[in-house]
C-alpha cells in the first residue's frame, strides 16, 4: 500500500497523481478522499497489483497481477499451456513480486527421411548366348528405404532427435546381364602338329595371318589361343595345324600325332 496526499487547487485525480510523477498501472487499485473535484487537497491510497515478468519461450513481457498463484495468474491472463509444455516455478506455487515465470514450449513432431538404395548388379552365364555378346535380363531399379523420427524442440529448437522406425518402402530390383559363354565353332574336326614350330602359332584356312584363333579339344574341355600364321592344312579332315606347344598344351595323354575331335572358334 501507498499514500500520497494530493495538494489543494487541483480538482482531479489523474492530475495529482501527475503532479507527484506517479504511475498507476491499470491492475493497481486508487481510493482517494475526499473527492478531487473539492479542491481542498485528497488522500490517495495506491494498492499495488503484483508485477509479474513472462519469460514465453525467450519473449520477456511484463504483468501486473492479483493472482495468488502461478496457475491463477496463468488463466487469469489466458496464457495457454499444452501438456508437453514446462512451466517453471510450478504452477501451484505462490507468486512473488517481481517472480520470473519460464515457459518452455514443448513440441514432438515426426519427421520421415527417405533414403535411395542402389540396385545390384548380377551377372550370369548364358550357354544359349554366344561368347562375347550379353544382354540385359532385367532391368535394374533403385528401391526407396525410411527412416522415421521423432524429433523433440524446445521453443522451436531442436534438443532431440530419436530414431523410432526404418523400413523399406520399396526394395530394389537388381539389374541382371547374361553373359554368353556359347562358343560359336567356325570348324570342328581333327588338329594335328607340326613339327618345326615353337610358340603358339597355327596353319588355319579362312582367316587372315595375325587372327588370335581359339582351339578347344572337345573330349576333354582344354583350350589355347593361337596366332594364324599360315594357310592350311591341306590333308582332308584336318581343321588345323597346331605348333607342338599348343598341340601338348590340350591334347590328352592317348594323343600322339592328332586330336581327333577340336573346335576352331575365333577369340574373344
Amino acid at each position: 500500500m501507498e499514500i500520497y496526499y494530493g495538494k489543494p487547487g487541483i480538482f482531479y485525480l489523474d492530475k495529482m497523481l501527475e503532479s507527484q510523477n506517479l504511475i498507476v498501472y491499470p491492475e493497481d487499485i486508487v481510493q482517494v478522499f475526499p473527492d478531487p473535484s473539492l479542491g481542498i487537497g485528497a488522500k490517495i491510497t495506491i494498492y499495488r497489483a503484483t508485477p509479474v515478468v513472462v519469460n514465453d519461450a525467450g519473449a520477456r513481457k511484463v504483468y501486473r497481477t492479483w493472482a495468488k498463484t502461478v496457475q491463477e495468474f496463468l488463466d487469469e491472463k489466458a496464457i495457454q499451456i499444452e501438456d508437453k509444455d514446462i512451466v517453471e516455478p510450478k504452477q501451484e506455487a505462490f507468486l512473488s513480486k517481481n517472480m520470473e515465470i519460464r515457459i518452455t514450449r514443448v513440441s514432438e513432431t515426426t519427421f520421415v527421411e527417405k533414403i535411395g538404395l542402389d540396385f545390384k548388379k548380377v551377372k550370369q552365364d548364358d550357354p544359349n548366348l554366344e561368347k562375347g555378346k550379353t544382354r540385359v535380363v532385367q532391368v535394374g531399379k533403385p528401391g526407396t528405404k525410411e527412416r522415421i523420427y521423432k524429433i523433440k524442440r524446445e521453443n522451436g529448437k531442436e534438443v532431440s532427435r530419436v530414431l523410432v522406425k526404418e523400413q523399406i518402402v520399396v526394395p530394389p530390383q537388381d539389374e541382371i546381364t547374361a553373359y554368353g559363354t556359347k562358343v560359336v565353332y567356325l570348324k570342328t574336326g581333327v588338329a594335328s602338329h607340326m613339327n618345326g614350330y615353337s610358340g603358339l602359332v597355327a596353319a588355319f584356312n579362312g582367316v587372315p595371318n595375325g587372327t588370335k584363333i581359339l582351339v578347344v579339344n572337345l573330349n576333354n574341355g582344354k583350350s589355347v589361343v593361337v596366332t594364324r600364321f599360315s594357310s592350311g592344312p591341306f590333308v582332308p579332315g584336318r581343321v588345323i595345324d597346331l605348333s607342338l606347344d599348343a598341340f601338348n598344351l590340350i591334347k590328352s595323354p592317348k594323343d600322339s600325332g592328332l586330336i581327333k575331335n577340336v573346335g576352331v572358334a575365333l577369340a574373344q
